[in-house]
């Protein structure tokens, strides 16, 4: 199994709603699509025990996508917008793309 350091060279992509994930390696990518709609429920739930009521908050699911995305990839953070922008965070804790308006 191939890792890559560097993100912007990495092949292994992940697609959710009209967002792109980026991963070091094959295993996280797979981790991730494997576990995404359970989160995405079991955060849902933990919200409505919560509040008593389900949220409708626009792109809610597109959080929990992110939180997920930085649970499991450990070696920096890509994320790509529908429009190509996007936002890059090394594991030295550099990043580029903060600026950007995502309009998710």
């Amino acid at each position: 199994m191939k890792v890559f350091y560097d993100l912007t060279q990495s092949p292994y992509i992940a697609k959710f709603k009209n967002i792109s994930f980026v991963f070091s390696s094959n295993f996280y990518k797979e981790k991730f699509e494997m576990k995404l709609q359970s989160f995405i429920s079991s955060e849902t739930s933990k919200l409505y025990a919560q509040y008593n009521t389900f949220l409708r908050i626009k792109d809610l699911e597109v959080f929990f996508a992110i939180a997920l995305y930085k649970r499991i990839e450990k070696r920096g953070l890509r994320i790509i917008n529908s429009e190509g922008k996007d936002y890059i965070e090394y594991s030295n804790g550099f990043s580029t793309g903060g600026g950007v308006n995502w309009n998710i």
